[in-house]
């Protein structure tokens, strides 16, 4: 009757059928009894005391009898043949069949048995029985029974729960049969049972429960779907299902919608929206966005949504009009799924539903990503929406000029509301990285994207790069941006795109830039070295436009924005905060990298790109201020790598064309500005405080970078102006370069003893880079290096110990022990010893290579040069060790032999230039000369006497090259007019103290260093006063103390042998000259030999028999014999001891024949060759007129004559004990005394008197 009602299209009647079989199939009571049944407890024992006694209720739960499933199978037949008919009527339909499923599956929880047999989901192999009124089983017949009495009617066959759930699915796979409009009455109703049944359970849970789960107390509007729900009593009226304590795992209309989705997933692909995509969308859209639902509900819907979204694209045509539309529609509703509501609450179910959402979108993407033609803004929208506003940054300064202006919009315009916030971190990561791998996806997909899905792709990147995962921020940062440019620079190669693609890409830079000053140190140089490799592959395809938007956009700005962020990590009070000396060390290398990038950046184009800009001297100068800022406020690790990239970016300006030469000289002049201001503040600091100076010293390698600086702007000004600079600015640039030299406090010193320092290598280099022609640059280059010579000996010092203040509380706070430990450590000094024995050497090839110029002897650079040998020279065994894990000469003598080798061209050159060199500085350099030979003579070397003999025989003949540079280099040119009388005095006075052989009271003086003339008048008149003329004073007082002997006696022997040379007529070249220097030294060597004959005849009274010590002895034969074979200049004594010994030394005036005879002889004696000997007359005669034996030598002379020696044998006596003496011939060994050559000294002084004649 179902059916012919339904054929003949009574609605009526065949709804008034269907009520019926709906009401024998499904009983109410059998439902309701469900609801109130309990699953009994297992029993103890098998039979207990309430069992006995009827107590119990039902064992088994309610069923269905056989005659209910007999109703159900029709009914579910009559409804698969009127499916296309039904219309409206579905509605009742579905809700007996999800009655049935209740009933059969025991609430819709329990799977289906596996027993055929079996009339319920719980009953046993029993007779099944009927259910009375009061809800109490009633036998019924077996159905065993039955088919013993006869056969069955058809249809009770197959009455088992699983045929019965096998129709109802039957029921539901026919849905693809059906037409558009049948479909989608099966639809609308299947939504409407599920939209009723959520909205029954959603009220069972009380509003206490749901405020606590969301959050909230405010109900979320429903969806119209939900909005038809009636009223409670109608609901559980028309459903026969009672829910105040039943909560459902899932929801029957849910759940056969996904399947009805699937089997139609062609219907909703090709056929209008409206018949099913809509209605089946938006329903389960409104229970996956309704906050009161039970959460297992939710979550099926958002399974079943899920499912479908992602099988659709797979069955999607890639030709004709449909797929984008179909694409827009799947990725929308996908969109509200995963993109929260405004006012939806962050619970955990909520966070599970994107996360599925999330999920979807990834195996779309996987799987069609390829074919997706629209909906990619859609997507971005989705995977922005899960991520977190990143933590605030200090805001960039504005920029640097706005020069580069440009109309490119910047990412951060364009952001976003922010999120909701998250229940836990946990649930945001798991969003995060979902999202994350879905955002990869799309990067592999660039060549889809249009320009405006490439900007919102790079938004995107940029908010997951501001995430607090590292790992996906670094990702985001470093490969997926660096994808997205290639991509970018792919499509920017058509001339027709070039203009927005840059623009695009400009937005990508501007996009990194924002990553560049990350919290996070990996993602911070991720994006540096992004950014930056960027620009270094694409720069030379870059437009100018492009270039000055790069200048003034991203690269100063990004050294902007890094030093205040580092600032604000540093506590920086304000803007004039001196230094950032508490910065987090991984911002400076942040800070670091971005300068050694920017360094390569103008490298590479400087010349190419960045000099053809109109804004170039703008730009150079704020690039040279941030390097010049860092070498000023920044931490000192920062120092050396700005250096290091103004360093490249002045390198690159030598390659520029000849048309930039004006821009690159004004580069340069930038350049070195910078530079004098960094220089004037490095030597500031030296005159600063020591606190001041420790908090933030010039490391090494800082000076370093700052040198090559230096060389670098002096080599490119000469290469491009083709001259050297001006005298001026070298004259700075050495004053720098010595700062540099000299700076002390620095923490990282390097050894400097065996080979110089690097920083001294790299300052000698800057000089030997210098050109020498320039008027002036010698003078001044020597100058400065001879200074350097000095350093060891004047500005040697400890390396300053870091942390000074903290010393205090330390060493409070240190055992004894560890302060003992402390105590013994090695002190680190900077010695300067390698500059030294570098710069001594070159000095003299400098000198060799310019001693024509008469410029270096005019501005007293030769005595600076020789004033600084003469530090080490005077000090001697006193100066710092030369090596310390070498063997090389010790500093005195390398200084000794290089000083002798200036000193070998010095006279000769000054009388070469003759006119050319002032008087004054003829004088200063003399007097210079012989202030160092004296340093030399009259060192102390008692250091020596600790040494093994043979080395103090090779340390004194060392020695022996100043006295022969004295003979052969100094003497000759020392008598020229021009030198004053006084520098010759004191050589003399010099030799005369270096031929001292033992300490006598008379010689415990050393004589002052010679002055100028104003000064040496006084001085020298009262030496002169002192001095004893021919006949006049006593001896002096005797002693029998033995003194103090010198310890080189040889040297002492070889200055007492010059002291003879110089004042005798042997030398026979430069006549005149040689004649005023024997003139000014005959007082002196006149006091040494008086000071030796005297002693001795006072010593002699006292000592009587007591004999002389063997020094005594020979020194006293030496000078009797010296004296026997001296001969002078005619008239020397006669000048010397006149009131113009210099304008008498070569002509003296004729003998005043008006002198009484004894004046008369002793005028005439005082010009003869012999005089000296008439000078001692009176001594000599005490000599010889001792009673005892005079002191006596073996000595060999070529021949005897019997009576006394004559002038032969005293010639061949002459140089025995000399330094330059030697024995020839067949020489005879004699025995000479002091009395034999005393009186062949009153014999000459006889024969030269004419006595005996």
């Amino acid at each position: 009757m179902t059916n012919v009602a339904g054929m003949l299209g009574l609605t009526t009647p065949r709804d008034a059928f269907f009520t019926s079989l709906a009401k024998f199939a499904i009983p109410a009571r059998v439902v309701s009894s469900l609801d109130t049944y309990v699953e009994p407890p297992t029993p103890r024992t098998p039979g207990t005391f309430s069992e006995n006694l009827g107590l119990t209720g039902p064992s088994h739960p309610p069923s269905l009898s056989e005659r209910n499933m007999a109703c159900l199978k029709v009914y579910i037949s009559s409804s698969l043949f009127l499916a296309g008919s039904l219309g409206d009527s579905w509605f009742n339909v579905l809700e007996t069949l999800q009655n049935a499923d209740y009933v059969l599956t025991t609430k819709g929880a329990k799977p289906p048995s596996s027993k055929r047999n079996t009339v319920g989901p719980g009953a046993p192999s029993t007779p099944s029985r009927s259910v009375s009124s009061s809800g109490q089983p009633v036998p019924s017949s077996s159905p065993q029974g039955q088919q013993q009495s006869g056969a069955r009617h058809p249809l009770l066959a197959e009455l088992d729960a699983d045929s019965l759930q096998h129709s109802v699915q039957r029921l539901f796979d026919a849905s693809k049969n059906l037409d558009d409009s049948a479909f989608h009455d099966f639809v609308a109703a299947l939504c409407k049972l599920s939209a009723v049944m959520v909205g029954m359970q959603s009220e069972s849970e009380s509003t206490e429960t749901l405020a606590a789960e969301s959050g909230s107390t405010e109900e979320l509007p429903s969806s119209p779907s939900l909005a038809l729900s009636v009223d409670a009593p109608h609901r559980r009226r028309v459903s026969g299902i009672h829910l105040a304590r039943t909560l459902r795992s899932g929801d029957f209309g849910i759940n056969k919608l996904g399947g009805v989705a699937k089997l139609n997933i062609h219907r909703l692909i090709y056929r209008n929206p409206e018949v099913a995509w809509d209605i089946i969308t938006t329903h389960l859209l409104s229970v996956i966005k309704h906050t009161l639902a039970p959460p297992t509900i939710r979550v099926q819907a958002g399974r079943i949504l899920d499912d479908i979204l992602t099988v659709v694209p797979r069955n999607l045509s890639t030709t004709g009009d449909l797929q984008p539309k179909v694409q827009r529609r799947v990725l929308d509703v996908l969109a509200q799924q995963i993109i929260p509501d405004a006012q939806s609450s962050a619970n955990a179910t909520t966070i599970e539903l994107r996360r599925m959402g999330l999920e979807t979108l990834h195996q779309i993407l996987q799987a069609s990503g390829h074919t997706l033609i629209v909906g990619w803004e859609t997507i971005f929208e989705m995977l922005g929406s899960v991520c977190r506003p990143a933590n605030p940054l200090p805001p960039p300064p504005p920029p640097s000029s706005t020069d580069g202006g440009s109309t490119t919009s910047s990412p951060s315009t364009s952001r976003k509301p922010l999120p909701l916030g998250y229940i836990n971190e946990k649930n945001y990561a798991t969003l995060i990285k979902i999202a994350f791998q879905s955002l990869t996806l799309v990067c592999d997909s660039l060549s889809q994207l249009s320009p405006e899905n490439l900007r919102l792709c790079i938004s995107t990147l940029g908010q997951f790069g501001r995430q607090a995962d590292t790992n996906i921020a670094l990702t985001a940062a470093e490969s997926l941006l660096w994808g997205v440019s290639d991509s970018i620079q792919a499509k920017r190669k058509e001339v027709e795109n070039e203009p927005e693609y840059s623009a695009l890409w400009m937005f990508l830079l501007l996009e990194i830039l924002g990553l560049c000053t990350d919290a996070r140190p990996e993602v911070r140089m991720g994006a540096i070295q992004t950014l930056f490799r960027t620009l270094q592959l694409y720069g030379a395809t870059l437009s100018q436009d492009t270039w000055d938007e790069c200048i003034w956009r991203i690269t100063f700005p990004l050294l902007d924005s890094i030093t205040a962020s580092m600032r604000q990590s540093a506590g920086a009070r304000d803007e004039t905060e001196p230094a950032l000396v508490d910065v987090d060390p991984q911002w400076d290398e942040s800070k670091i990298l971005a300068l050694q990038s920017v360094g390569s950046i103008f490298h590479d184009f400087l010349t190419s790109k960045i000099m053809n800009l109109q804004s170039f001297p703008r730009a150079w100068e704020v690039f040279v201020g941030h390097v010049q800022s860092s070498w000023l406020n920044d931490a000192r690790s920062i120092s050396p790598p700005a250096l290091r990239c103004l360093d490249k970016a002045v390198k690159a300006l030598g390659s520029a064309d000849a048309a930039l030469k004006e821009e690159t000289l004004t580069a340069l002049e930038n350049a070195w500005k910078a530079c004098d201001t960094m220089g004037e503040a490095l030597l500031d600091s030296r005159n600063a405080a020591a606190k001041d100076a420790l908090r933030n010293p010039f490391t090494q390698d800082s000076l370093l970078a700052y040198v090559d600086v230096v060389r670098s702007i002096r080599a490119v000004t000469r290469q491009v102006q083709n001259k050297e600079w001006e005298l001026e600015r070298l004259k700075r640039l050495m004053v720098i370069l010595k700062g540099v030299l000299t700076y002390s406090q620095s923490p990282d010193f390097r050894p400097d003893v065996d080979a110089l320092s690097p920083v001294q290598a790299v300052v000698m280099d800057a000089i030997d880079d210098i050109d020498l022609s320039v008027p002036g640059v010698p003078s001044l280059v020597l100058r400065d290096l001879s200074e350097y010579a000095t350093l060891p000996f004047i500005a040697a010092f400890d390396v300053p110990t870091a942390n000074v203040g903290a010393g205090d509380a330390l060493a409070s706070s240190t055992s004894n022990g560890a302060k003992q430990t402390q105590a013994r450590s090695p002190q680190k000094r900077v010695t300067y010893i390698g500059l030294a024995k570098k710069t001594m050497p070159l000095l003299v090839d400098l000198y060799l290579q310019f001693k024509e110029n008469a410029g270096i002897y005019n501005d007293g650079t030769l005595e600076a040069i020789f004033s600084a040998y003469a530090i080490p020279i005077k000090l001697k065994y006193e100066c710092p060790p030369a090596s310390k894990f070498g063997k090389d000469q010790p500093l005195w003598k390398t200084a000794t032999a290089n000083f002798l080798r200036i000193v070998k061209e010095c006279g000769s050159q000054i009388q070469k230039l003759g006119d050319t060199i002032t008087d004054a500085q003829v004088e200063g350099i003399w007097r210079q000369i012989v202030e160092t030979f004296r340093g030399g003579v009259l060192a102390d070397c008692s250091a020596a006497e600790s040494l093994p003999l043979e080395v103090q025989e090779a340390e004194e003949s060392f020695d022996l090259a100043l006295i022969a540079a004295l003979e052969i280099d100094v003497i000759p040119y020392l008598g020229d007019v021009r030198v004053p009388d006084y520098i010759i005095t004191q050589l003399s006075r010099v030799l005369q103290l270096g031929s001292r052989i033992h300490e006598v009271a008379e010689y415990q003086y050393r004589p002052p260093s010679p002055t100028s003339p104003g000064n040496k008048s006084p001085r020298l008149a009262n030496e002169f006063e002192k001095m004893e003329v021919p006949g006049d004073g006593d001896v002096a007082e005797g002693t029998t103390e033995p003194g103090k002997f010198m310890s080189r006696e040889r040297f002492s022997y070889w200055c007492f042998d010059l002291l003879f040379l110089i004042c005798s007529d042997t030398a026979k070249d430069r006549i005149e000259a040689r004649r005023r220097v024997a003139t000014l030294a005959l007082p002196a060597l006149l006091d040494r030999g008086r000071a030796t004959l005297t002693s001795f005849v006072a010593d002699e009274s006292l000592r009587g028999n007591l004999p002389f010590s063997r020094a005594r002895e020979e020194e006293l034969l030496y000078v009797l014999r010296k004296l026997l074979e001296l001969r002078l200049w005619p008239g020397t004594l006669w000048a010397a001891f006149s009131d113009n010994p210099t304008g008498y030394s070569s002509k003296q005036p004729v003998i005043n024949q008006n002198l009484n005879g004894s004046e008369l002889i002793a005028d005439a004696v005082k010009r003869s060759t012999k005089a000296h000997l008439f000078h001692f007359y009176h001594v000599l005669c005490e000599i010889v007129a001792i009673p005892r034996k005079t002191p006596s030598t073996w000595t060999t002379v070529s021949s005897l004559r019997s009576s006394s020696v004559d002038s032969s044998q005293a010639s061949d006596l002459k140089g025995v004990l000399s330094w330059n003496s030697t024995a020839s011939g067949e020489d005879k060994v004699v025995e000479l005394d002091a009395r034999t050559l005393v009186k062949e000294c009153l014999k000459e002084i006889g024969e030269e008197m004419g006595v005996g004649r």
